[in-house]
């Protein structure tokens, strides 16, 4: 069984998931543009949920969750190659918080998806001109 499809402890993800938290994530290189649109991506998924909203703080250069009642939760800053979590309430950050988990985990598949798909069309072969016909 590979470690992907191994189960892990509670007390594993506990572990992860704080380590985020304190230490953020690694998303891999941005161009400063990748990352606009990154952050944008970001806070329409947020928006589309009918609990949060969140918007772009352009004094912080974060991105702010609230709850809908304007609750303060999460503030999200996206670097050029990772993401970083400053929750602002002790308590309804977290289901917030794994929307935007989620939201990395759509996005890195849908990354993914297309790296394959790029794969499969170089690997194409290419068609010969048919000249038969001369």
């Amino acid at each position: 069984m590979s470690d992907e499809q191994k189960p892990i402890s509670s007390e594993e993800m506990i572990v992860r998931i704080a380590s985020i938290l304190k230490n953020g994530m690694k998303l891999g290189s941005m161009t400063e543009e990748e990352q606009k649109q990154y952050e944008a991506n970001l806070i329409q998924h947020i928006a589309d949920s009918p609990y949060y909203t969140a918007f772009y703080d352009a004094e912080t250069k974060t991105i702010m969750v609230e709850t809908t009642y304007f609750d303060p939760l999460l503030c999200i800053d996206v670097t050029n190659d990772s993401i970083y979590f400053l929750p602002l309430s002790e308590k309804g950050y977290y289901p917030a918080f794994i929307k935007i988990i989620e939201f990395i985990m759509l996005d890195r598949k849908r990354k993914k998806a297309l790296m394959e798909e790029e794969q499969q069309e170089e690997e194409k072969p290419k068609e010969i001109p048919s000249f038969d016909f001369l």
